[in-house]
Parts: structure tokens; C-alpha cells; sequence
């Protein structure tokens, strides 16, 4: 992963770990907030990637940063293995109102829950294979 130790614009060039166009870049859920302005700036044209996402589930900057990008991106997929950690299930519906036509609630997450088994995205990318 990229650590995205570094705030300043030079560093972070010198290392590679200033997201551009048409790379993709590895960033830890800690150094997400970082590169919030870098990442919000490409985002419209980006496939936007989160895992373990039940660890940007709490208040925090790190959420706030990766909620952004999963609204202004042109596509995102999350992964998790552990969608409900504990018994605040509002944590997770910030996440799952992105999937889901209708609004969720304690009520009915359960039903919005389903909208994260499987999601078809298009990418734009087409594979040529030669037989």
C-alpha cells in the first residue's frame, strides 16, 4: 500500500504516491484524508475502490473522505467481510443509500444489505482475446 506518509506536494511526487490519471493507486484507510484534495479532483473520472469499508464506518475524517469519493466517483465498489461490526446499523447505511433506489432505514437495511452481495458496473474496457 501506499503510505502517503508525506504532505507536501514534492515528496509525495518524488515517491509516486500522487494519484494521477490512468494509474491506480493503493492508499491506506488511515492516509485516505491526506490526499483528499489529489483524490476529489480525479474522482468523476474514477473507479473508486474500497476495502475492508466497514473500517470508514465510524465519524471520522477518514469516513467523511471516503463517503466523498464514493458519491462524486464514477463508479465504486466496496468489499468487507464484516459489513456489520455491531449493533449501530446506521453505520452502514450511510453506504448503503449509494445502492439502493429507495431510502434505508433501521427498518429495512436488511433489504439494502442485498444490494451489496452483487452490483454489474461498466467500466468502458474492452478485452480482446485472441484465440
Amino acid at each position: 500500500l501506499v503510505p502517503l506518509k508525506s504532505k507536501t506536494v514534492a515528496a509525495k511526487e518524488h515517491h509516486g504516491t500522487t494519484p494521477h490519471k490512468h494509474r491506480i493507486t493503493l492508499i491506506e484507510h488511515d492516509h485516505l484524508r491526506r490526499c483528499a484534495e489529489d483524490l476529489s479532483r480525479l474522482a468523476p473520472e474514477t473507479v473508486f475502490i474500497i476495502d475492508e469499508v466497514h473500517k470508514a464506518m465510524n465519524n471520522s475524517q477518514r469516513t467523511d473522505c471516503a463517503l466523498l469519493l464514493s458519491h462524486i466517483c464514477r463508479q465504486f465498489v466496496a468489499f468487507t467481510g464484516t459489513p456489520i461490526v455491531d449493533t449501530k446499523v446506521f453505520k452502514i447505511i450511510r453506504w448503503l443509500q449509494q445502492l439502493v433506489p429507495f431510502t434505508v432505514t433501521d427498518s429495512n437495511f436488511w433489504v439494502a444489505v442485498n444490494g451489496m452481495i452483487s452490483r454489474k458496473i461498466t467500466t468502458g474496457i474492452v478485452v480482446e482475446r485472441d484465440e
